[in-house]
């Protein structure tokens, strides 16, 4: 019993670690690395076309109800 509770324990933090780290990464392109297309507006929304945008997007305009996204 305590050797299955220490596998569930060793393998549930092991996760955490790596899910907690995968943000820094993921987080760490800078503006200069992003040019999004597109103005923001309704009429002309930043044009996301990879991952990097979108993560980019949503980090700098995420919380901008403003900001139009396509």
């Amino acid at each position: 019993m305590k050797a299955t509770i220490k596998t569930v324990l060793s393998v549930v933090l092991s996760y955490l670690m790596v899910i907690s780290v995968l943000p820094l990464s993921v987080l760490s392109t800078s503006a200069a690395d992003n040019n999004l297309q597109g103005e923001g507006t309704q009429e002309s929304p930043y044009r996301i076309y990879s991952a990097e945008d979108f993560v980019y997007a949503m980090s700098a305009y995420g919380s901008n109800d403003e900001v139009y996204l396509s």
